[in-house]
């Protein structure tokens, strides 16, 4: 297995490697003159499989330098990775499914904040009459309470009035 940045490769490490340039001082260039990263393969074919490519390998227009670090996996290791990365494309719509109820319930959950709020803001509105109105009604016993204290004085008024003209006439006869 070759390694990258090391000193002996393997032929086909080498042969592979003619668009990648290690300069004396051990950076390795592409033909994009950037530095190549090294990365895994997660494919059905080379599962977990490092190498070694340009940034700007999969973008149009973007070099062509690529080359494997590892050697090829073996059948075991194939069938191994196969199933790991079946599991994990499982996972993955799995994850997918969950996010997209996440999703959904976020935007519910804005939508109850949203009527939360405008519940709040119309009960708040209620409150403030309510107390208006609560004023009001004391107001207005206040001066029920006036209008039936001057009703009684004037019953009284009246009753001493009416007893004293009858007074008055019954003493003249």
């Amino acid at each position: 297995m070759s390694s990258y940045g090391s000193s002996s490769r393997s032929s086909s490490y080498s042969s592979q490697r003619s668009n990648i340039r290690t300069y004396p001082n051990g950076v390795a260039k592409c033909g994009c003159d950037q530095v190549p990263q090294v990365r895994t393969a997660w494919t059905k074919k080379n599962p977990g499989r490092k190498f070694i490519g340009c940034v700007n390998r999969n973008i149009p227009g973007g070099c062509d330098a690529f080359d494997w670090i590892e050697d090829e996996v073996c059948d075991k290791g194939m069938q191994i990775g196969r199933t790991l990365l079946t599991r994990l494309d499982e996972k993955e719509e799995k994850l997918k499914a969950i996010q997209a109820v996440n999703d959904t319930l976020k935007v519910n959950n804005k939508k109850m904040h949203e009527v939360i709020q405008k519940l709040t803001t119309s009960n708040n509105a209620l409150l403030t009459k309510k107390q208006s109105d609560d004023v009001q009604i004391h107001a207005l016993q206040n001066e029920l309470y006036k209008y039936k204290s001057i009703g009684w004085i004037l019953k009284f008024v009246f009753i001493v009035v009416c007893a004293t003209w009858m007074y008055k006439v019954t003493k003249k006869y």
